[in-house]
C-alpha cells in the first residue's frame, strides 16, 4: 500500500525549530527553501539505506505547499487548540468574537460554578456538583456565548481507573468532554489513541447513527462532562463553527480507523488471521480501499466504464471535461457519485494535483447499501443525487462559457471541507460509518 507523504519525527522537530526561531508566517520563498532542504535530506538518507528500504518515504519529495500546510496547522494548534481551519474573519469580526468569548468565560464562571451544569450520576460515585474540577478545562471552541445554554445541560460524570466508558459495538449516543484524567481508545486488541484533558470522544455516535466503532477505557480516574445526542445536535445548530469541528473530527477519526483496518487486513492476507481479530472475516475487505495518488496521476478517465465512488481525504484533484478544467476539489470532498448511482461511461476526467489520500468505494456496494435501507436512500441518496445534478449544471455552464465567469459561484462543484453544507457533511460521515460496518 502506498504510504502517505507525512513528515518524520526528525522533520517535524526541524519544522518546529523553524517555527519557533524563524517565522510563524513564512513566505512562499522560505517554504520552498525549507522544502528543498527536507527533500535533500531524504535523498541522502535514501542513498544510505538503499533503494529497497528507502523508496517508500525517502524518495517522496516535499513541496512548498506541504511546508506551508504544516505551519498553518501548527499556528492553529498554538492559537485555537485545533488544527482544523477556523475561518477567515475581518478585524471587526475578530473583535466581536473576542468579546463573546470573554463574556462567555465570565458567565461560565458564575453559571457553571454555581451548579449551572446538570448533575449526573457517575458510575463511580460522580455527579457531586456542577463546578469544573480543579485544573479541568473544556476545548477552546466550547467556551463561546452562543453555546452557554448547551453548557448548562452538561452532566458531570466520574469514572474509576480501568473502567470501561464505551464498548465497541454498543448502541449509545453520548459525547464526552474530558476535564481531568486520560482514556485509552482501542478497536479489538488494537490501540488507537490516548486522549487527555481538554479532549473529547463519542462524537461519532452522537452525530451518526450506528454502533460504537471503538472502545474507550479510563487509564486514570476521569472527570468528564457528558452531552446527549439531541444536545449535541442543539450545540451544532447554535454554533456552525462547533458543528464543523465536531463533524470534521469524527470524519477524520473514522478515516484513520478505515486505514488501520485495511493495514491489518493486508498484514494477515498471506496467512489465516486469528479468529476474532479485527481483520478476520471482515465483510469490508475489498469493498473500500485506501490509497495515495501521486501528482499528475489520472484517477478517472473520461469515457471509461467504471463506477467507483471516491472520498478525498486530503490533497487536491482537478476535474476536466473535453480538455477544459471545470473544478478543483480539495480534501473533504468526493467524486464519482454519478457513475456510482447510475452506472455508465464516466462524464469527466479526474487527475491528482498533489499527493492525494483517497478512499475508493465500489459502486455496487454503495447502491446495495442505499437500496437495502430506505432511510439512507432518503438522506444520503438524496444528498448525492442533489450534488450530482448541481455538478452537471455547473459543468454545462463552464463548457458553454469556455471558462467559469469570475462572478459566477458554483453550486456544489467545488465542495470541500468547510465549504460543504453542514447537512451534506453529516450524510457523508454517516455513509462512511455505514460502510465501515458493512
Amino acid at each position: 500500500m502506498p504510504l502517505v507523504n507525512r513528515f518524520s519525527a526528525e522533520e517535524r522537530a526541524q519544522l518546529g525549530a523553524w517555527f519557533e526561531e524563524e517565522a510563524e508566517f513564512p513566505t512562499r520563498a522560505q517554504c520552498e527553501v525549507w522544502a528543498k532542504e527536507i527533500s535533500g535530506a531524504r535523498e541522502r538518507a535514501a542513498a544510505k539505506m538503499g533503494m529497497h528500504e528507502g523508496k517508500l518515504r525517502a524518495h517522496m519529495p516535499v513541496n512548498a505547499q506541504q511546508v506551508k500546510n504544516w505551519f498553518d496547522n501548527r499556528r492553529r494548534m498554538k492559537r485555537w487548540d485545533t488544527y482544523k481551519p477556523i475561518g477567515t474573519l475581518s478585524a471587526a469580526q475578530k473583535k466581536a468574537k473576542a468579546g463573546e468569548a470573554k463574556k462567555a468565560k465570565k458567565a461560565a464562571k458564575g453559571g457553571l460554578g454555581d451548579g449551572g451544569v446538570s448533575k449526573g450520576g457517575g458510575s463511580s460515585g460522580g455527579g457531586g456538583g456542577g463546578a469544573l474540577p480543579a485544573g479541568g478545562k473544556l476545548p477552546a471552541w466550547v467556551n463561546t456565548l452562543s453555546l452557554l445554554p448547551v453548557l448548562k445541560k452538561m452532566k458531570y460524570r466520574t469514572f474509576a481507573a480501568k473502567e470501561v466508558i464505551l464498548s465497541e459495538g454498543d448502541f449509545s449516543s453520548e459525547m464526552y468532554f474530558i476535564l481531568k484524567g486520560e482514556v485509552r481508545v482501542s478497536k479489538g486488541d488494537t490501540f488507537l489513541a490516548k486522549l487527555g484533558e481538554g479532549s473529547y470522544f463519542g462524537e461519532m455516535g452522537a452525530v451518526a447513527k450506528g454502533p460504537r466503532t471503538a472502545s474507550v477505557r479510563a487509564i486514570a480516574p476521569v472527570h468528564a462532562f457528558v452531552l446527549e445526542a439531541n444536545e449535541v445536535q442543539e450545540m451544532m445548530a447554535a454554533s456552525p463553527e462547533a458543528g464543523q469541528l465536531v463533524v470534521g473530527e469524527a470524519t477524520s477519526r473514522l478515516e484513520e480507523l478505515l486505514i488501520r483496518t485495511q493495514e491489518q487486513q493486508e498484514e494477515t492476507a498471506e496467512g489465516a488471521p486469528a479468529e476474532g481479530s479485527p481483520g478476520s472475516g471482515s465483510a469490508m475487505a475489498g469493498k473500500i480501499a485506501y490509497s495515495v495518488a501521486k501528482p499528475g496521476e489520472v484517477i478517472v478517465n473520461e469515457g471509461e466504464e467504471s463506477d467507483d465512488f471516491y472520498f478525498l481525504k486530503s490533497g487536491e484533484v482537478e476535474v476536466s471535461k473535453e480538455g477544459r478544467v471545470v473544478a478543483t476539489l480539495r480534501g473533504g470532498s468526493f467524486f464519482g457519485e454519478m457513475a456510482a448511482l447510475c452506472p455508465g461511461p464516466r462524464t469527466s476526467r479526474v487527475m491528482s494535483l498533489t499527493y492525494s489520500e483517497l478512499f475508493k468505494l465500489k459502486g455496487e456496494v454503495l447502491r446495495t447499501v442505499l437500496n437495502s435501507e430506505p432511510a439512507l436512500m432518503d438522506t444520503i441518496g438524496e444528498t448525492l443525487s442533489t450534488i450530482a445534478g448541481a455538478r452537471v449544471r455547473d459543468t454545462l455552464n463552464a463548457l458553454a462559457s469556455g471558462a467559469r465567469e469570475p462572478g459566477l459561484q458554483p453550486e456544489h462543484l467545488a465542495l470541500a471541507g468547510s465549504e460543504m453544507e453542514h447537512g451534506h457533511r453529516l450524510d457523508i460521515l454517516q455513509l462512511l460509518k455505514v460502510v465501515h460496518g458493512v
